[in-house]
């Protein structure tokens, strides 16, 4: 159905291409999920609704699809399609940025500027965890 339904896209027909998406994202599609999502947000083949967007990058997200990941953090964070949520957003970019490595590790470095922003923006107990990564061995930051 994914295939189809970007088929569909590619011959320009975004109305129909929407319509497949969602078919094949209520049939439980984490790409067609992440596409509805995007199609949402962007208003393609349907109306700008960010409440929805949210709701299918969330779809998407928490069945590791790593782009709807870093989309959904990012809408928490903006506060589009529903309230600011800054740790959940903190908390699914730095799993997507973590995920999207290829080789399973991210720098200390980006990990600990990630909590210091939070931290920055409010939320409760990232200086704490920023100073946990800082003072943590190497091997505990390794996806095992």
């Amino acid at each position: 159905m994914d295939a189809a339904a970007s088929e569909i896209y590619g011959s320009g027909d975004h109305d129909a291409a929407f319509k497949a998406y969602l078919e094949a994202a209520d049939l439980g599609s984490i790409d067609s999920q992440f596409m509805v999502g995007t199609l949402y947000q962007c208003g393609i083949g349907c109306e700008i609704d960010m409440e929805k967007a949210r709701e299918y990058y969330a779809y998407a997200a928490e069945r590791g699809h790593k782009i709807a990941q870093h989309y959904y953090g990012a809408l928490l964070q903006m506060g589009l399609g529903g309230p600011v949520d800054m740790e959940a957003a903190v908390f699914d970019n730095l799993y997507a940025a973590y995920s999207l490595t290829a080789s399973g590790q991210v720098s200390r470095c980006f990990l600990i500027e990630l909590k210091l922003r939070a931290a920055e923006n409010g939320v409760s107990g990232a200086l704490d965890q920023a100073m946990e990564l800082f003072r943590s061995p190497v091997e505990t930051l390794v996806k095992v």
